[in-house]
C-alpha cells in the first residue's frame, strides 16, 4: 500500500506556534463485495498539546443511507463503530469525530455498503491540534478572564452570569465568528452535551476544538453552540447571543442552544454545571420573558417542546444531551423558576432626575436664569416625598421639597432668578434625598456642565464640508485622503484650537480609536479654514464598516454654546481586494493546494473563474471542469483570490494558496 502524506495547513496568526489543523485525503480500497478498508494515516505528537481531534468525512449522495456502517481502529487495537453526527442535517455527508491521546498513533477506517457502485466524492481526515491553552496565553501574554456585558428585561433582574469571551478561549485570535450572522427571536433554550472526554483537564482547549470540528469538518460558519459549560461550572461564550446556531439537527430558529463539556449518558453532571446551567438559563428566559415550565409548538422542528428542552425532543434519533442529564431537566426546570421568581423587580419606588435644562439656554456672567429639572418616579410604589438639592461647584446652593410622585409619574420643578457673577464652566449637580421606599439610590444624582460666557459672548467651532476621497473599492493599503474645513463664530476673531483624526469602529469617540492625524495649536484668523490629510488603510486591518472621526477642540479649550458639532463622522468600508461583499459560502480543497483545487459548497454549475493577486488586479481565467475543479499554471504560487461566477449569476470569492 502506498503510504499518506498529509497535505498541512498551519493556521498561524499573531505568533508562529497557534492551532493546528492538517487535511488527508482517505485512500479507500476494496476488500471484498461490500467493504472498503482505508489505507493506514501517521499521526505524530505535537509539542505543547492536550490531545488530538480525528474527524472522518465522507460525502456522496444519499451517503447515510447507502452505508451499513463505518469502523475505526488505532494502530492495532479492534475495529470501534463511528456514528454519525447528528447536529448535520445533510443526509449527503457522514462526519464523525474521535479524540486520541497525544502519541503517535496509525489509523484506519472500513466503510461497510451494500451499494457496489457507491461513489463517495469527498473521503477526508481532518486531524486537529488545540495546543495547551496556558502555552498560548503565555505567548500572546494574556490572562483570561469572564465579561459579563447584560441586556436585561426591565421587569426582571436575573442578572447574566460571568462568561469566558471567545477573545480568551481562543487567544491566538485565529477561530473566527460568523461573518454575517442570521439574528433569531429566542423562544425555545436547548440543553446539549458535547459527548467528549469527561476528564479533560484543558477546557478552552476542548471548546477551540469544537469550533475547529464544526467550522472545519462541518463547514459551518463558526461553532455551533451559542453558549459552553465546563464540568468546573465555567460558561463560555459561542456563538453571538440572539444569533441563529447549528446544534439542533438543521431547527434552530427561535433556539439558543446550551452545550454540557463532556458526556452525560452513563453519569450526572457535577453539581456546579447544574449550577451554571441554571444561572445562564434564568437570565436568558427572564430576558426574553420565556415560561421555562412551559411549552408551545416550534415550527421549525414541528414538534411542540418545553422551552427548557434536550436536543432528542427535536425529534431526530440521538442520545444528546445524555440520558443522565436529560432525566434531570423536569427539575432543573422547576429550580430555575424558582431563581426567576426570586430576582423579579420588587415594588419599590425608585425616583430618577432624568433631565436638567436652564432657560435661557445661552448664558452670561450677572444674568439671571431658571434651572429647570425633570424628576420621574421609575419604580412599582409612590414615593412619599421630592426632597432635592442643587450644589454649585459642590457647593449646596438650594433645597426643595416636593409633595408625593406616584409610581410611572413625573413632574418638572425650577429653581428661579440663579445668578453667577463670574464666567467659566460651572458644574450643576441636582440630588435628591431617598424616598423612604426607595432601594435603589444610584440615579438619585444627576450633573451638568454649564458654561458661563463673559465679555466676548458665546462662540462655536464647528466642521463642514467633510469627505473622504479614495477609490472605488478601500481595501488595506489603500491610500485615502480625508476633508473637512473649521469654522469659528464668536465675536472673538482669533484663538488657537485642535483637530484630531481618528479611526473608529463607530460614531463615538473612546480611547481605542486609532489616531490618524493631530494638529495641535492650530491658530486661526479666519472665520474658517479647510484641512487635507493623506492616510493608507494598514496592512492587517480587517475587512468591515468603519468610521473616520474628525474632533475639533477635544479637550475643549475654547467655551462653546455647542459643541454637539465638534465632531464630524464618515464612513469608511474596507472590502476585499475583489469588492465582493458576498459571504464565504464555499470551501477550497487541498488549500494549500500545488496545481488543482476543487470546490464544494456550490449549488449551481460554474460558469466563468478568475484569478487575482492580492492588490485585486486580475491575472488569468483558470480553466474548470464540471467537477468544480480549478487547474492553475505553474508559474503561479502564492496567495491568491479567486472570483467565482455560477449559472444564477451568483458571485463568490475564496482566498487560496498555491504551493
Amino acid at each position: 500500500m502506498k503510504k499518506i502524506i498529509f497535505t498541512i495547513l498551519l493556521l498561524t496568526y499573531n505568533f508562529a506556534s497557534a492551532q493546528i489543523t492538517r487535511r488527508a485525503e482517505i485512500i479507500l480500497i476494496k476488500s471484498s463485495e461490500n467493504q472498503l478498508v482505508s489505507e493506514n494515516i501517521s499521526i505524530k505528537k505535537i509539542r505543547h498539546n492536550p490531545f488530538i481531534s480525528l474527524s472522518i468525512v465522507l460525502e456522496a449522495p444519499n451517503i447515510r443511507h447507502e452505508i451499513d456502517s463505518v469502523l475505526i481502529r488505532k494502530n492495532d487495537d479492534s475495529w470501534t463503530k463511528l456514528e454519525p453526527d447528528h447536529r448535520v442535517e445533510n443526509n449527503n455527508i457522514f462526519i464523525s469525530q474521535i479524540d486520541l491521546k497525544n502519541q503517535n498513533k496509525k489509523v484506519s477506517i472500513r466503510v461497510f455498503t451494500q451499494n457496489k457502485t457507491l461513489n463517495i466524492l469527498r473521503k477526508e481526515w481532518v486531524v486537529f491540534a488545540p495546543l495547551d491553552t496556558k502555552y498560548l496565553l503565555k505567548k500572546v501574554k494574556k490572562k483570561a478572564q469572564a465579561t459579563t456585558e447584560n441586556i436585561e428585561n426591565e421587569d426582571c433582574n436575573c442578572k447574566k452570569p460571568s462568561i469566558i469571551s471567545r477573545e480568551e478561549w481562543c487567544p491566538a485570535g485565529n477561530c473566527p465568528p460568523n461573518p454575517s450572522p442570521s439574528a433569531t427571536e429566542v423562544k425555545f433554550l436547548i440543553v446539549h452535551h458535547t459527548d467528549t472526554p469527561n476528564d479533560d483537564t484543558d477546557w478552552a482547549a476542548r471548546v477551540r476544538q469544537i469550533w475547529s470540528y464544526h467550522v472545519n469538518s462541518n463547514g459551518w460558519a463558526d461553532i455551533g453552540y451559542n453558549f459552553l459549560i465546563d464540568q468546573t461550572g465555567k460558561i463560555y461564550d459561542g456563538r453571538a447571543d440572539d444569533t441563529q446556531g447549528a446544534h439542533f439537527s438543521g431547527f434552530n430558529r427561535e433556539t439558543s442552544g446550551m452545550s454540557l463539556l463532556g458526556n452525560f449518558e452513563n453519569i450526572k453532571p457535577p453539581i456546579t454545571v447544574i449550577e451554571s446551567l441554571e444561572k445562564l438559563v434564568a437570565w436568558k428566559a427572564c430576558q426574553k420573558n420565556i415560561d421555562i415550565l412551559g411549552k408551545s409548538f416550534h415550527s421549525s422542528s414541528g414538534q411542540t417542546l418545553n422551552h427548557l428542552s434536550g436536543h432528542r425532543d427535536s425529534g431526530i434519533p440521538t442520545l444528546c444531551p445524555g440520558e443522565q442529564m436529560y432525566k434531570l431537566l423536569p427539575e432543573i426546570r422547576l429550580s430555575i423558576s424558582n431563581k426567576i421568581q426570586s430576582c423579579q423587580v420588587a415594588k419599590q419606588a425608585d425616583l430618577v432626575i432624568e433631565n436638567i435644562a436652564t432657560d435661557p439656554e445661552n448664558l452670561s456672567a450677572g444674568q439671571a436664569f431658571d434651572l429647570i429639572v425633570k424628576i420621574k418616579n421609575n419604580g412599582k410604589l409612590d414615593a412619599d416625598s421630592v426632597k432635592s438639592g442643587l450644589r454649585i461647584n459642590n457647593k449646596l446652593i438650594y433645597t426643595k421639597k416636593e409633595p408625593k410622585l406616584a409610581y410611572g409619574q413625573s413632574f418638572i420643578f425650577t429653581y428661579k432668578n440663579i445668578k453667577i457673577d463670574t464666567s467659566g464652566i460651572m458644574n450643576f449637580c441636582v440630588e435628591l434625598i431617598p424616598d423612604s421606599s426607595e432601594t435603589n439610590f444610584s440615579d438619585n444624582n444627576l450633573c451638568k456642565t454649564l458654561n458661563i460666557f463673559g465679555q466676548n459672548g458665546p462662540e462655536d467651532l464647528y466642521l463642514s464640508n467633510s469627505q473622504i476621497v479614495a477609490g472605488d473599492i478601500i481595501s488595506p493599503e489603500s491610500k485615502i485622503e480625508i476633508k473637512t474645513q473649521v469654522n469659528h463664530q464668536g465675536k472673538s476673531g482669533t484663538g488657537k484650537t485642535t483637530l484630531d483624526i481618528y479611526l473608529s469602529k463607530d460614531c463615538k469617540y473612546d480611547d481605542s480609536d486609532l489616531l490618524i492625524a493631530s494638529m495641535q495649536n492650530v491658530e486661526y484668523t479666519e472665520s474658517k479654514f479647510a484641512v487635507n490629510q493623506s492616510f493608507t488603510i494598514p496592512m492587517d486591518m480587517q475587512i468591515g464598516q468603519y468610521q473616520i472621526l474628525a474632533i475639533v477642540d477635544k479637550n475643549k479649550k475654547t467655551l462653546e454654546t455647542n459643541e454637539a458639532n465638534n465632531m464630524v463622522c464618515m464612513n469608511l468600508k474596507i472590502a476585499l481586494p475583489l469588492g465582493i461583499e458576498r459571504e464565504l459560502e464555499i470551501m477550497a480543497f487541498p488549500n494549500p493546494g500545488t496545481g488543482t483545487i476543487k470546490l464544494s459548497g456550490l449549488k449551481n454549475q460554474i460558469v466563468e473563474v478568475f484569478l487575482y493577486n492580492q492588490e485585486g488586479k486580475i491575472l488569468d481565467k483558470p480553466i474548470f471542469n464540471e467537477k468544480n475543479e480549478i487547474h492553475f499554471p505553474e508559474k503561479y504560487k502564492g496567495e491568491y483570490y479567486l472570483k467565482i461566477i455560477d449559472s444564477k449569476q451568483n458571485v463568490f470569492s475564496k482566498k487560496i494558496l498555491i504551493e
